[in-house]
């Protein structure tokens, strides 16, 4: 039976009691899916507008017999039901729920792209994911939810990688790293693409 794993996360008004609709809807259009949903994690806003409170963040996963697109519908329809409006990208909102994972599915178009492209580095997807789906794997990264909550988990210093189109760019890139202060050099990697 195929799975899929949708995020939900809240940060605007009562998102306690926001998260309990959610998930009481997820219940009643998912009906004939077995379910089972993460704990809440607290967690700080990545990226958007400053000023936002924190999110409320849980995974739900669901083993149905469901196309990609009719989770991604149910999904959308109960965002609507509790009030989702979208002004602008990773602002504060209500709700939000997405499609994180479904099966080996590869999806990308203008409204819907699976998996998630940012799953691999969100903690608060990751870390909830590991509860309910840890042995599920990310079929870009061929990794398992485990594999990538370990990742995430590591204490190494974030690596950059650089490709370089010419020899001279890549000079002056190593100069102007040389001069920075506070800066994490090993943590970066310049290479040469002729």
């Amino acid at each position: 039976m195929p799975s899929s794993l949708i995020s939900l996360g809240a940060n605007l008004g009562n998102t306690l009691e926001t998260m309990r609709a959610a998930a009481r809807l997820v219940r009643d259009l998912f009906d004939e899916s077995e379910i089972q949903f993460s704990s809440i994690l607290k967690t700080p806003p990545v990226g958007g507008p400053g000023g936002q409170g924190d999110f409320l963040n849980a995974i739900a996963r669901l083993n149905h017999d469901l196309s990609v697109w009719d989770v991604w519908e149910r999904i959308k329809r109960i965002e609507t039901q509790l009030g989702r409006q979208r002004f602008r990208r990773w602002e504060s909102r209500r709700i939000d729920i997405d499609l994180i994972l479904h099966e080996k599915d590869l999806v990308w178009t203008p409204h819907l792209k699976v998996p998630h492209p940012r799953m691999s580095m969100r903690g608060f997807v990751i870390h909830p994911a590991f509860e309910v789906a840890s042995e599920l794997v990310d079929p870009v990264t061929g990794l398992t939810i485990r594999e990538l909550s370990g990742r995430l988990n590591t204490n190494r210093s974030p690596r950059i990688s650089v490709a370089c189109s010419t020899a001279g760019l890549m000079e002056q890139l190593e100069d102007r790293l040389k001069g920075l202060s506070g800066v994490d050099r090993e943590g970066i990697e310049l290479f040469f693409l002729p």
